[in-house]
């Protein structure tokens, strides 16, 4: 049987699936500029209706559930491109400042040190018995040694500051897995009770991406509503979180002996990125140690090939030659401490006998400018392909970012046009959800009318 309080109750729950229709509707326009924040929705549905002849009557409608809009598919694959443009950021801001410092410092200071230096000796050969000229020889020896030893410093202390990026960027990791146990938990509670956490997978699942940025992550929905992640390992995956709990990566030069380079482990295993930022400090360190290598090698050939030639000098006094450089690398290459202090040991002469006015000697030096002794090149085409290596590596990472930053660009636009707020639709559900509220209590306010009629009305004489 219909009555009037039966009407009553469909426009009570009316009011009230209305309300909670416009509130969504009012939390969606709020945090349209939230970072992470996906669009929900109120599910209205209509209530069970009576039995009644005719037919069946309806009860009015009711709000089911607020359900967010996401797509799980769009979101696994933003993950992965959102690590592989991570490994390529930082790359790309690594080898840009690499090559920028690496290039002024080879191109000019040691290249043009080196141009002295050769430029030196040859003038020495024309006039070996000049001390003056010895002592230029010295002093331009001097400014090449401090050349090399000035860039292998720049790059000791790029080092330092990468070991401290990276420790920050596992701090940050650290910070992302434990957030996310406690979201994983905090979901769970609320979620027992038979509410939504939308809120709070929304603030997950921002952790989550933040934390593919550094490192490929696999992650694995459990049936309470928790997600696991693991992460790859020498030992292979292992969980930086799993339900409730987070686990705590280290970041420290763990080689044996030490090479300067930190590295990522978890549990004391190494971490293997195959992408991410983690992935990219990897391959920083690779290249600035590659770095390091060539630019030791050019010195070491240096070194080598102009003490090899000198010792077999002689001479102002008619002594055999000894090394003119000392050391065996850009770090710790000189000149011979006895050399410099007395420019008359320089072994300008090839023979005793032409002492002090030979200087064959120096012009062999001299011509070592133009002999390959590094590997079928000169050490000056050694030193420009050091330079064009480094640049190559760059621009190899400037394309590999340029493309994974719009294939992300463009998969966030889409997962945008699914999860994010449209201040033009809400605004239209905003009017249409309180023309519903405003026809939801009409029909309260008729059936008061009704109620007053037959109440006070009905009965009395003349009315």
């Amino acid at each position: 049987m219909i009555t009037t309080n039966g009407i009553l109750d469909t426009g009570l729950r009316a009011l009230k699936a209305y309300q909670i229709a416009l509130a969504t509707t009012s939390h969606n326009i709020s945090n349209a500029a939230t970072e992470g924040y996906s669009r929900q929705r109120a599910n209205l549905a209509p209530t069970l209706p009576m039995p009644h002849t005719p037919g069946q009557i309806g009860s009015g409608v009711e709000a089911t559930y607020i359900t967010r809009l996401r797509d799980a598919t769009l979101d696994s694959t933003i993950r992965t491109e959102v690590s592989n443009l991570g490994r390529w950021t930082q790359e790309k801001e690594t080898l840009g400042v690499l090559e920028t410092q690496l290039g002024e410092a080879t191109n000019g200071t040691i290249a043009n040190a080196l141009s002295e230096f050769w430029n030196a000796w040859q003038e020495l050969a024309t006039a070996p018995e000049e001390l003056g000229i010895r002592s230029v020889v010295v002093e331009k020896a001097k400014s090449l040694a401090d050349a090399f030893q000035n860039v292998d410093t720049q790059l000791a202390g790029f080092t330092v500051g990468l070991n401290q990026s990276l420790t920050a960027k596992v701090n940050d990791a650290n910070t992302y897995s434990k957030n996310i146990a406690q979201l994983n938990y905090d979901i769970f509670r609320i979620e027992l009770t038979g509410a939504n956490a939308n809120d709070l997978r929304d603030r997950r699942d921002l952790m989550i991406e933040k934390l593919a940025e550094l490192s490929d992550i696999v992650v694995t929905p459990q049936a309470n509503g928790a997600l696991d992640v693991q992460i790859q390992t020498a030992g292979g995956p292992e969980y930086l979180v799993q339900g409730f709990l987070s686990f705590d990566m280290d970041c420290s030069d763990i080689s044996v002996p030490a090479d300067g380079y930190n590295e990522v482990t978890l549990g004391g295993v190494q971490v293997t990125s195959n992408s991410g930022r983690f992935k990219g400090f990897a391959d920083d360190f690779a290249n600035v140690a590659a770095t390091r290598t060539s630019l030791n090698n050019l010195a070491g050939t240096l070194i080598n090939t102009v003490n090899a030639r000198h010792a077999l000098g002689y001479d102002l006094y008619g002594n055999a030659g000894g090394s003119f450089f000392s050391g065996t690398s850009a770090a710790d290459i000189d000149v011979e401490a006895a050399v410099s202090a007395s420019p008359a040991l320089i072994a300008a002469s090839n023979s005793a006998a032409g002492v002090p006015g030979n200087g064959l000697n120096a012009l062999g030096i001299a011509g070592i400018r133009d002999q390959t002794v590094l590997g079928g090149a000169t050490l000056n085409d050694g030193l420009g392909t050091l330079v064009i290596e480094l640049g190559s590596k760059a621009r190899e990472a400037n394309l590999r970012y340029a493309d994974y930053a719009t294939t992300v660009r463009v998969m966030k636009e889409q997962r945008e046009s699914i999860s994010g707020v449209n201040m033009d639709e809400e605004l239209t559900n905003m009017l249409a959800f309180q023309r519903a509220y405003q026809g939801a209590a009409r029909i309260i306010t008729t059936v008061d009318d009704m109620l007053d009629r037959i109440i006070n009305r009905m009965g009395r004489v003349g009315l």
